[in-house]
């Protein structure tokens, strides 16, 4: 995937979902509810078994500990794209009312203009129901 695609993909996806994968205290990659934080909508398109994506998400939410240790899992694109992904990450973590999509939509704004990536604002908030 390349850098646009990795950040179209988990935008759509975070703009259909209504709260943070979140549990104990903490995000995670999937909670048991079935949310899922911003990298963990990509882990299961990587084509890997229940047992590799389990030792995956035992990584606490740090891609880049998942990067650091398990890079053997993960595709070349997963890993050239760690600081994409970690801010990506950063985006779900530090949105604590994903009712609030104008909210999101400024910080996934934000940060494709310091990737420069493209954001379509307007198709994200469609998408939540805006």
């Amino acid at each position: 995937m390349t850098p646009q695609e990795i950040f179209d993909f988990v935008c759509s996806k975070l703009a259909v979902q209504e709260k943070r994968a979140y549990e104990e205290d903490t995000c995670v990659y999937l909670a048991s509810d079935r949310t899922m934080c911003a990298v963990g909508h990509i882990l299961p398109e990587l084509g890997l078994s229940e047992d590799q994506l389990k030792i995956l998400q035992s990584c606490n939410g740090s891609v880049i500990k998942m990067i650091r240790n398990h890079s053997t899992l993960l595709p070349e694109w997963f890993i050239k794209n760690e600081i994409l992904l970690y801010e990506l990450q950063s985006v779900h973590d530090m949105t604590r009312d994903f009712s609030n999509k104008i909210d999101m939509a400024h910080k996934l704004k934000g940060l494709a203009m310091q990737s420069n990536l493209v954001f379509d604002e307007e198709s994200f908030l469609r998408k939540a129901g805006l």
